[in-house]
């Protein structure tokens, strides 16, 4: 869905949907290992203790989802936002990664 939406220029909500993708794979993820975070923040924050921290996922991926969480923040919730194709698809290739790692794990 996101990719489709930065082809039809709909940058913001692009943004939105690949950070709700990475979101609810890192909230699988968490869960698989018996942590429930009740808010976004937790989530994010959790994620990078037991996934970057504890299992050696990639640091970058930890500081990228708190970027991108922080990116989808303001275009959601800022009224002067914008979104541009890079941020965008950046966003996406952040989910995507996520979503490779995520997908490793839980073959594990």
């Amino acid at each position: 869905m996101a990719k489709k939406l930065i082809e039809s220029g709909d940058y913001e909500d692009s943004v939105s949907r690949a950070y709700h993708s990475a979101f609810n794979a890192a909230k699988a993820l968490l869960a698989s290992a018996d942590v429930f975070p009740k808010t976004h923040r937790g989530v994010v924050s959790r994620f990078g203790e037991v996934f970057v921290k504890g299992k050696g996922l990639p640091k970058e991926l930890g500081r990228d989802l708190h970027s991108l969480q922080a990116m989808r923040e303001n275009v959601e919730y800022t009224a002067a936002s914008e979104a541009g194709r890079e941020e965008a698809e950046w966003a996406l290739g952040v989910a995507k990664r996520l979503l490779r790692e995520a997908t490793k794990l839980s073959k594990e």
